[in-house]
């Protein structure tokens, strides 16, 4: 398993591509997008305080802000979530697909 934490370069790289929501966990408050391609990424959102999206995110000028000591705000059209931490899984590790 591969995880990588997510930085706006890496962010900006997906412009353009569609992601789309695969789930929300609200017992550890963890919003996953599913990264299309050859071989399935996943775009985790960990601890999450704050989720405005649709079910599919097209990525076209994201940008992060620190929001406090802790969380980040991570905005794009349509598209905002505040967390703590955003990575990158080259697996699933929710609760189900």
């Amino acid at each position: 398993m591969e995880i990588k934490k997510v930085t706006l370069e890496d962010l900006r790289a997906l412009k353009g591509q569609s992601l789309r929501r695969w789930s929300y966990t609200a017992s550890k408050d963890m919003l996953t997008f599913m990264i299309p391609g050859k071989v399935e990424r996943y775009l985790i959102f960990i601890l999450c305080q704050s989720i405005k999206t649709d079910h599919v995110w097209i990525v076209e000028n994201p940008k992060i802000s620190k929001v406090d000591d802790f969380s980040i705000k991570i905005e794009d059209t349509d598209f905002e979530v505040v967390c703590e931490e955003v990575i990158f899984n080259s697996e699933y590790f929710g609760q189900s697909k």
